[in-house]
């Protein structure tokens, strides 16, 4: 089953594995924390993970498809 990822999610979920902090991340793309928070809730739900670690590894081995945005 192929899942869908925009971009942005994508560079998101990078940026937290890397240890990029929420309140920088949301200032930079002119939201609240909780709204990066949000998006990231959607991630995990989606690869069944709990964490971006977790998630970048289901990712690695998914079939999934980017979307730009």
């Amino acid at each position: 089953m192929s899942m869908t990822f925009t971009t942005a999610e994508l560079r998101l979920l990078r940026y937290v594995a890397d240890g990029a902090k929420l309140e920088n991340l949301a200032m930079q793309e002119g939201v609240s924390k909780k709204e990066i928070e949000t998006r990231l809730k959607s991630v995990y739900k989606r690869l069944d993970s709990r964490d971006p670690v977790e998630a970048l590894q289901k990712l690695a081995q998914s079939s999934f498809e980017v979307i730009e945005r």
